[in-house]
């Protein structure tokens, strides 16, 4: 199975939040899952380098949807 998801930004309360997500078909409607936060900027993309220096462990939950280190470093 190949990866499931994509980067996305949501406005909420004055902030930018930034999440993993999946889109999918259901009853001839497409819906949404959040597989993942990084949170809010800017802090999600000092997560994101983090993640990516091996200073934060790799999230789980995208290592269950097929995502690697190599997609953090595309999405910064």
């Amino acid at each position: 199975m190949g990866k499931a998801g994509y980067l996305t930004k949501k406005y909420t309360k004055g902030k930018f939040y930034i999440y993993v997500r999946q889109s999918y078909r259901e009853s001839n409607s497409v819906k949404h899952r959040y597989l993942f936060s990084f949170g809010v900027m800017p802090e999600a993309l000092n997560k994101m380098h983090r993640i990516l220096e091996q200073e934060e462990s790799f999230p789980e939950t995208l290592s269950e949807s097929h995502f690697t280190l190599e997609d953090v470093y595309d999405w910064i």
